[in-house]
């Protein structure tokens, strides 16, 4: 595989993990099998070894596989702009029926630091996130 093409695999990687649907070392492995076998590229047993993934990330310094930060998928769900929107809408009714918007000091944010929401599984990203 060139190098060109490993970097469409690096860039695809990159934009899941941006999205929140990074891959596992074995979905990316099984990914860039299939990617390969439409250049017509094969690898022995048709996906990539571990020797190649080891190769492959040292080819690569921004990749790596990182344990990422656990989100309930409640909030994938509800991460949409018509519930965003709705939210915010109702937000902005509740402090202007009570006026808020004149005490702030009646406003309190949750900090939910150490609540565990959800599982947290090990995905392909690119370094520093």
């Amino acid at each position: 595989m060139s190098f060109e093409q490993e970097e469409k695999l690096v860039d695809y990687a990159c934009n899941r993990a941006s999205l929140g649907i990074g891959f596992g070392r074995k979905q990316f492995l099984k990914y860039a099998g299939n990617y390969a076998k439409k250049y017509k590229l094969t690898f022995k047993n048709g996906n990539p070894s571990l020797k190649w993934w080891h190769g492959f990330k040292s080819r690569h310094k921004r990749l790596c596989l990182r344990q990422p930060e656990g989100t309930a998928a409640i909030r994938h769900q509800c991460m949409d702009a018509t519930k965003v929107e709705k939210y915010f809408a109702c937000l902005k009714t509740i402090i202007d029926t009570d006026s808020l918007h004149i005490k702030p000091e009646c406003i309190w944010n949750m900090d939910e630091t150490g609540v565990q929401l959800d599982h947290r599984p090990t995905h392909l990203c690119r370094k520093g996130y």
